[in-house]
């Protein structure tokens, strides 16, 4: 599922509508038009305001498509250090501030930049 998809999901589940949706973030219409069709992605300024509408809602799992370990926590905008993804693999918990397991591969890679947006760097396997 792409993350137009993941979106869509949340705007349903939510029982909203794109516009609805766009009004409540505080962002223009067709700047979620533009996410929606694939023609932009979401900046970090969007992710921001999403976290702070909808904090029940999984961020990790919006960006990437995986499931976070723990509960969706809000992440201060200072405080971006480490987020946890699972690993299909080992089903286990890594953190920034640990050593990772040696034999443990890199899965993904999200780089936030200063003009609020973002990358995902994922390593070919």
């Amino acid at each position: 599922m792409d993350l137009k998809n993941r979106l869509l999901e949340i705007i349903t589940k939510n029982n909203l509508n794109a516009s609805s949706f766009a009004d409540i973030l505080n962002i223009q219409r067709s700047n979620l038009s533009h996410i929606l069709s694939g023609r932009n992605k979401p900046s970090l300024d969007f992710i921001e305001k999403f976290i702070s509408k909808f904090p029940d809602e999984d961020l990790i799992w919006l960006i990437t498509g995986n499931k976070s370990i723990q509960s969706q926590q809000k992440l201060s905008n200072q405080n971006k250090e480490s987020i946890i993804l699972v690993n299909d693999q080992k089903k286990s918990e890594k953190n920034t501030n640990t050593e990772p397991d040696k034999n443990c591969k890199i899965i993904k890679i999200i780089t936030f930049y200063e003009d609020k947006t973002f990358d995902i760097y994922q390593p070919n396997s």
